[in-house]
């Protein structure tokens, strides 16, 4: 199927006024409402209410993930306003997990808690936000919805925020594991909150005029790449469904290996490292022939192959 099919088939939805404009009301009431369970959103309220007298806001934000490149994936978003009164702030946060969305997430929950047209300093030891709110910090919010900036739905998020709110915010990059007390605050508080409870922002909040969903769920990423990346899964999935194709589902790492070819035999290491395997290197039992994934197999020098043949046997091959 054409990628462009595929993503005509994904859900577009419209919604002729975005939730975010229907905000302009009191924070409390508005911004708020959108944010789950009522335990993080009852903090945040407090943490509003007693910065409405400030007119300059000094915020350090954080992200954290754990247990990467497993199933248990977590991350944790944190912020500090170093106020008169000091306010922090740490949740767990779910879905398209990556350090960049956890550290955007961080920014945006501290300036829902801003007043309007405040003047907001943050200090952030994530380069990827910096950069990306410095390029899309003048454009329009329709140029923004036009961009392919990564989590878009969470930076016209932002933005609206900032510019319905009439806030001035400048981010500046702070280094990580810096010597300032706020960040090392907000580094602790980040990697506490991955275990905590996660926080849902509800779509109604996120989602602006033409955005694709998948399943329901906004695409943050770009809706071209995505839809070929589902597409690309899907027929990984239909090719190894196929009846002649049942030894790659096996668990078997050396069945899959020997399927493919890809036996780590002196061939198949001179050209994944030219540099490091001689050329005329040699099968290493019998010195003679080349050692390729055939040979291998033939050699009548390699003493163990008896023990290769019965585990030929017992993979059916």
């Amino acid at each position: 199927m054409a990628i462009y099919k595929a993503l005509a088939q994904a859900e577009c939805k419209y919604y002729g006024k975005t939730s975010m404009n229907e905000c302009i009301i009191e924070k409390g009431n508005g911004l708020f409402k959108y944010i789950y369970p009522s335990d993080y959103r009852n903090v945040l309220i407090e943490i509003a209410n007693s910065l409405t007298q400030e007119t300059d806001i000094e915020i350090y934000t954080d992200g954290s993930m754990k247990n990467i490149a497993t199933n248990e994936i977590m991350m944790g978003c944190a912020f500090v306003i170093s106020a008169l009164t000091k306010k922090s702030f740490n949740c767990g946060i779910a879905d398209n997990p990556s350090s960049n969305k956890a550290e955007l997430m961080a920014v945006i929950l501290s300036l829902m808690t801003c007043p309007k047209a405040t003047n907001v300093e943050i200090y952030s030891d994530s380069q990827w936000v910096v950069n990306t709110f410095d390029d899309l910090n003048f454009l329009t919010i329709k140029n923004i919805e036009r961009s392919k900036v990564n989590y878009k739905v969470l930076w016209l998020c932002l933005f609206k925020i900032i510019r319905i709110y009439s806030l001035k915010v400048k981010i500046t990059k702070v280094k990580v594991h810096s010597d300032c007390d706020y960040n090392k605050e907000a580094d602790k508080l980040a990697k506490s909150g991955a275990e905590k409870n996660v926080l849902i922002i509800e779509d109604k909040l996120l989602l602006h005029n033409g955005t694709v969903c998948w399943r329901d769920m906004p695409i943050e990423h770009n809706p071209i790449l995505m839809i070929k990346g589902i597409k690309d899964t899907q027929f990984i999935e239909e090719f190894l469904m196929l009846h002649r194709n049942e030894v790659y589902r096996q668990p078997d790492l050396l069945r899959i290996k020997i399927c493919c070819n890809e036996l780590p035999t002196c061939a198949n290491l001179k050209k994944r490292k030219p540099d490091l395997y001689d050329e005329d290197w040699k099968c290493n039992f019998c010195k003679i022939k080349e050692e390729t994934f055939n040979h291998f197999w033939k050699c009548n020098d390699i003493n163990t192959q008896e023990l290769l043949n019965g585990k030929i046997n017992e993979l059916g091959m």
